[in-house]
């Protein structure tokens, strides 16, 4: 006679193979009605369904794979962390598989069924936000994971670095050139890494008693960027300084004070995020922040196979000391 399938099984019950197989293995974690239960039990009694023991220990191994689930890879910062990732899975003998997350419900449930099915032993995700159908997922399945750079609230598997504090570094470096009318160009604020950072200005400007500025921008982008410093030029009339807490869209902005006859730095000073070799290149170079990116990569290895050892999941914030690289983007304002 010819061996039943699981897939057998689930046609029969009239479920997902990937349901049949945690109801017959005993998942614990999943929640499923109690008669799609019994029917699945049923199906494979029926059938006379034997799980294939080789597949069920090749199931149960480590794969020493981890995926690394980022944003549209159209923005440098995730090259740094992939390369942080990959050093370090390297040394401690894994390897890291790359999926870019552009975005929309097919992208959401294909991710999730690459963690459904064990395919990888651990995940690492930076492309979290607010409803992605891949965070509960990631509950549900019990694999180990950490959110990297973009923190999600309440999960306890965190790791991220001092925005905050990298944009009070920025208005505290601005502020010493003597600049008092300094807008920060904001990131989506659904983005949790850009909450912090304006979370930072607003402090830092309270705390010099400059006003809280902000011009928060529609995404991450150099059009973006363009578009944003134009709405602050109309709102903010006699702003000297902009801080940009991403370098596509200080790209985009500088571009914007270029095709306005607004000069960089003799009217305009720029300070930004994110220190990438393109921003010594720009005219003028670009003062930015060095933040540790790479660190963010190798860090959230680091606790992902922690999780696979046995160790708990926890909230991991690299020790930061933003430091400012300074190019010919802002001119000092106190020596006049």
């Amino acid at each position: 006679m010819k061996r039943s399938r699981l897939e057998d099984v689930a046609k029969k019950a009239r479920v997902t193979k990937s349901i049949a197989s945690r109801i017959l293995n005993g998942v614990e974690s999943l929640v499923v009605n109690p008669k799609t239960r019994a029917r699945v039990i049923e199906a494979a009694a029926a059938l006379n369904y034997k799980p294939n023991a080789t597949a069920r220990a090749l199931a149960a191994a480590e794969t020493k794979t981890i995926a690394c689930i980022l944003p549209p890879l159209t923005n440098s910062v995730y090259a740094r962390i992939v390369q942080g990732a990959y050093r370090k899975a390297l040394a401690l003998g894994y390897v890291v598989l790359m999926a870019e997350d552009s975005g929309g419900p097919e992208m959401e449930r294909s991710l999730s069924r690459l963690i459904d099915h064990s395919r990888v032993d651990a995940v690492i995700m930076a492309s979290a936000h607010p409803g992605h159908l891949l965070l509960p997922a990631l509950a549900s399945a019990k694999v180990p994971h950490v959110f990297v750079n973009r923190e999600v609230d309440g999960s306890g598997c965190n790791v991220t670095m001092d925005d905050a504090l990298a944009s009070e570094v920025a208005l505290a470096y601005l502020a010493g050139k003597g600049h008092r009318y300094i807008v920060h160009l904001a990131g989506p604020m659904m983005i949790d890494t850009n909450r912090r950072r304006s979370l930072g200005f607003r402090r830092a400007a309270r705390r010099l008693g400059l006003e809280p500025l902000e011009v928060e921008c529609r995404d991450l982008s150099e059009a973006a960027g363009f578009d944003g410093a134009g709405v602050m030029i109309q709102r903010h009339s006699g702003v000297s300084a902009v801080y940009i807490s991403s370098l596509r869209r200080a790209i985009g902005a500088l571009h914007h004070f270029q095709v306005h006859g607004i000069p960089v730095p003799e009217r305009m000073s720029l300070v930004t995020n994110d220190d990438m070799p393109i921003a010594e290149y720009m005219s003028p170079p670009l003062t930015t922040l060095q933040m540790p990116i790479e660190r963010l990569g190798e860090m959230a290895v680091e606790e992902v196979v922690r999780q696979i050892r046995g160790g708990a999941p926890r909230d991991v914030m690299i020790p930061t000391v933003p430091e400012i690289m300074e190019r010919a983007s802002v001119r000092s304002l106190s020596d006049n």
